[in-house]
């Protein structure tokens, strides 16, 4: 929760948007921060692309409706094609 003051008063970085990353280097300036090394594929949500892309994969591997979504896709695509 220490990061949501930090964060909004954090300023524009990269790409003109608030970058995560700047204000858990001010935060830690102040304590330690914890971290998780991720394994896999990440997408860049900030973006459209990046959320579609997101969003696809995650219904492709959706335990229960990965298969109905996999069929809605295939039936896309021969509508686009």
């Amino acid at each position: 929760a220490a990061i949501w003051p930090i964060l909004a008063a954090t300023g524009f970085g990269a790409w003109e948007r608030i970058q995560l990353s700047d204000a858990i280097a001010t935060l830690l300036q102040h304590r330690p921060v914890e971290a998780y090394r991720q394994v896999g594929h990440s997408y860049d949500c900030g973006e459209k692309l990046g959320y579609a892309e997101a969003f696809v994969a995650g219904g492709l591997s959706h335990p229960q409706q990965g298969e109905a979504f996999r069929a809605w896709l295939r039936d896309l695509q021969q509508r686009i094609d």
